[in-house]
């Protein structure tokens, strides 16, 4: 946080906790919100569009010190809302819309009361070391290490090509390798085929229009390619990838066309080849994706991390144990990242989905980021209270959550208690626990909205 570390008053350090949750709500409402249609989008709409309005004159209230602000616009778009409650799916708008609107009941009580403690609060930050987030993804278990070394070596190899024949193109060489190996084998391989496809064709037409058009006609026809190459670039990369290459062989300004048009169908090619044999024989990665189970795997790995920081009686915290989890978090959201890439490079008109899964993945961080806030606040030496009920329906929930995406089965969201008020239990504790709390009912929402819409059901044994 931008703030971590700064001396801030009750009530500046309570706005900014506020803050925090209204914020997470906003995201999740716009989530929600590309998900509806008809009346019931249009009211939600509305609401949203009223409580940005809402927010903003908040805002100007804290920088001018009032507290002068209507919630009965809010009111009346939660009224419009109810109105249209006539199925299950408006349950989570509803909750949203009414956590927005208590938060905001809550700021203007907090602006309306007095400031009488002059004690500074602070906002501890997760601390995860650059060693720590270095050793979490600099390995050969995270994919793209894997291919950057692959990348590498067939970069090299095919300089050493140019260099040692001196008739092959580096540039075209090098593009055949940069146009087609990917993180996994079998999207090189399909790469591959399409492309070298895509260039043997362009090189055929390349050389018709050498034959039938004179030289003058050939530099337009090769800048109509180019207006080509940006019309199709990147929704059908095959066909940019052939009006490029017409482009250049028509331009090249050495030697006849069909010349040019051979000699670059050959330097693809051998960097094709290259980028085939190093993807295939150099730690090869056949990637079969099963993007809900990758998110189950990574609510799995959030599990782990909450069973490693947050003590109980059987359970002492530990640094190093801590540290270890988190590194395996980190693999599985790298890991989910790439699969998420995968779907988007695959399939078409798949928009709405992938940002679906951006959301849920981004929930997933900010649970880490909070569980790492709370161990950072049992570093601190904090006298801590037993709090063994709350990690066990944590757990409980985020083990419902993970089985419930891998099954694609609606489950009852578990509940988790909130400790407002509780005795023995210190403001920063509390405060993180309530985070915690809204990030698990995040996911909780987005994984019935998944399975109900029916996008957690798709993208599963890919190959």
């Amino acid at each position: 946080y931008a703030l971590s570390g700064v001396p801030l008053s009750r009530r500046s350090y309570e706005l900014f906790r506020m803050g925090t949750y209204l914020n997470g709500f906003r995201g999740y409402g716009e989530l929600i919100l590309s998900r509806l249609s008809g009346e019931s989008k249009d009211i939600f709409q509305s609401f949203m569009e009223t409580a940005s309005q809402n927010s903003l004159k908040i805002a100007r209230s804290i920088t001018n010190h009032e507290n002068e602000f209507d919630l009965k616009p809010v009111d009346e778009k939660i009224v419009k809302l109810q109105e249209t409650d006539n199925d299950q799916s408006m349950n989570a708008v509803l909750d949203v819309a009414q956590d927005m609107s208590s938060l905001f009941r809550s700021v203007k009580e907090l602006l309306a009361e007095e400031e009488r403690s002059s004690k500074k609060l602070r906002i501890e930050s997760p601390r995860n070391s650059l060693q720590e987030v270095l050793k979490a993804n600099f390995n050969l278990r995270n994919m793209y290490i894997r291919h950057a070394l692959r990348f590498t070596l067939a970069m090299t190899l095919g300089l050493m090509v140019v260099y040692l024949t001196h008739e092959r193109s580096a540039i075209w060489v090098t593009m055949g390798i940069l146009i087609i190996i990917k993180p996994d084998v079998t999207s090189t391989l399909n790469n591959m085929i399409s492309r070298v496809s895509f260039n043997f064709i362009a090189i055929l037409l390349a050389i018709a229009l050498g034959f039938f058009f004179p030289h003058q006609m050939l530099i337009w026809i090769a800048f109509i390619m180019l207006f080509l190459f940006r019309a199709f670039y990147p929704t059908y990369m095959g066909l940019s990838v052939m009006a490029m290459t017409i482009f250049v062989v028509l331009v090249w300004p050495t030697g006849t066309v069909f010349e040019n048009a051979v000699a670059r169908i050959i330097d693809i090619s051998i960097g094709a080849i290259l980028a085939f044999i190093c993807a295939y024989l150099i730690l090869p990665s056949r990637m079969t994706v099963d993007l809900p189970g990758q998110i189950a795997r990574t609510i799995g790995a959030n599990r782990e991390y909450v069973n490693a920081v947050i003590p109980c009686e059987d359970v002492v915290y530990n640094h190093e144990h801590a540290v270890t989890t988190f590194r395996k978090y980190m693999l599985e959201d790298k890991n989910l990242e790439s699969a998420i890439k995968k779907v988007n490079d695959t399939f078409n008109d798949v928009s709405d989905d992938v940002s679906f899964y951006n959301e849920l993945g981004a929930t997933n961080r900010k649970l880490a980021a909070d569980i790492s806030a709370l161990a950072t606040l049992i570093e601190s030496g904090v006298s801590l209270p037993n709090i063994s009920r709350f990690k066990e329906q944590l757990m409980d929930a985020l083990n419902e959550l993970a089985l419930s995406v891998d099954k694609s089965v609606v489950l009852p969201h578990a509940n988790v208690d909130k400790y407002h008020g509780v005795e023995g239990v210190p403001l920063c504790l509390e405060n993180y626990l309530d985070w915690i709390i809204s990030d698990v009912k995040f996911i909780q929402e987005g994984v019935e909205l998944g399975l109900k819409t029916g996008a957690l059901k798709r993208y599963r044994k890919m190959n």
